[in-house]
């Protein structure tokens, strides 16, 4: 079918299409006849297919299936696409195209609308990306703008004018939005998929004291890695685990071959799936969890390894996570990295994995899938009211 499109279409019809067929609307995904209606803006896939590959997936559905639970029918549309008969909707849920719309026309004062923000707000995370690529190409002459991560969406009715806000991750987050935005705004702690016990992981690695693992996704320099790189290569007595779909970003694994790819103490493992022996293997091997990024939204990545494997996180505050026990980068430089670790490093042996199972009991509690549709839930039937 696709072939048949492409040969007989314009190919910017084409691409149009192929997006439309991947992200076609839902209609009342439960078949329910319920006389209020919800419009969820969000992402459509995890309503075709279940995935542990990113946390959307059950933030999607749990949103749909809390709507359903209070007695709304539920239809879905893709953020970036726009749906224009919005008259008939109680409520719009999340961010996107079709809530711009709906302010830009005002079909009904009695539609509320919640903002569901999965990152820190876009000025502040878009200034922050861009002063680290500026950053690095002053250092390194490297321009990677294509590792930022950029909100090239502004969104600006939405942002001011819905009627609630919800920010993925702690308070560092909501301060974000506070200059902003006048309204109610909510902070929910990420989710995590738990999919091992941490006890069961198995004892550490003898030199799991000195090991590290940056455990991410896409924009690099965003979340630091370059920094991690740079860091490590001078100090080869540290070992550093790398995991994450780097491949996907080509100028910067050109720009930093040698670290990732002929560094001893550099360990390039690609995308790590966490179901995986192998993941078992590199939680096992380290104590640290090193993450410098300049703007999170709860950093699922993060929780991830430290709820499974036990961790201590050498990190930012920007990476919006609260744990007991943490090691604190407060500026993002090689001189920023080189004290956080340091701090680190200074642990005494004997605590390490006291304080490391500590940090996953509160991830636990604190970010578990169960207790984030709590508090969801909650949050959704207050701003309801």
């Amino acid at each position: 079918m696709k072939s048949i499109i492409k040969k007989s279409l314009p190919s910017f019809l084409v691409s149009y299409l192929i997006k439309y067929i991947k992200n076609k609307p839902v209609e009342n995904f439960f078949k329910k006849k319920y006389k209020n209606k919800v419009l969820i803006s969000y992402v459509v896939e995890p309503f075709n297919k279940s995935s542990l590959s990113h946390t959307v997936f059950f933030e999607a559905m749990t949103a749909a299936e809390i709507f359903d639970e209070l007695g709304y029918q539920v239809d879905v549309i893709q953020y970036d696409m726009i749906k224009k008969n919005l008259e008939k909707y109680d409520v719009i849920f999340g961010f996107g195209e079709t809530i711009e719309y709906f302010y830009s026309h005002k079909y009904s004062n009695n539609t509320k609308v919640i903002i569901y923000s999965t990152g820190m707000h876009q000025f502040f995370q878009n200034v922050k990306t861009l002063q680290r690529v500026k950053e690095l190409q002053k250092e390194k002459s490297a321009w990677l703008i294509n590792s930022a991560r950029l909100t090239d969406f502004s969104w600006f009715r939405q942002i001011v004018l819905s009627d609630a806000v919800i920010t993925l991750g702690n308070m560092e987050v909501k301060k974000t939005f506070e200059p902003f935005y006048m309204g109610e705004l909510y902070p929910l702690n990420a989710p995590f998929y738990k999919i091992r016990d941490y006890q069961e992981v198995g004892e550490k690695s003898p030199n799991a004291h000195l090991s590290y693992v940056w455990f991410g996704s896409s924009g690099l320099v965003h979340k630091g890695l370059d920094l991690c790189l740079d860091f490590f290569k001078q100090n080869p007595d540290l070992i550093l685990h790398v995991c994450g779909p780097i491949e996907n970003e080509p100028d910067f694994v050109s720009r930093y071959h040698d670290e990732l790819f002929n560094t001893k103490n550099i360990y390039n493992h690609g995308f790590v799936d966490i179901n995986s022996e192998k993941f078992n293997e590199i939680l096992r091997s380290s104590y640290f969890a090193i993450f410098p990024s300049c703007s999170e939204g709860g950093s699922p990545s993060l929780l991830t390894v430290i709820g499974n494997g036990a961790m201590i996180p050498v990190m930012t505050k920007a990476a919006s996570i609260d744990v007991p026990n943490a090691c604190y980068i407060e500026k993002l430089t090689i001189a920023g990295i080189e004290c956080a670790v340091n701090e680190s490093q200074n642990i005494i042996q004997e605590k390490l994995f006291k304080k490391a199972q500590e940090n996953a009991e509160f991830v636990i509690n604190n970010n578990s899938l169960e207790n984030y549709r709590k508090n969801l839930k909650e949050i959704l039937e207050q701003s309801l009211i």
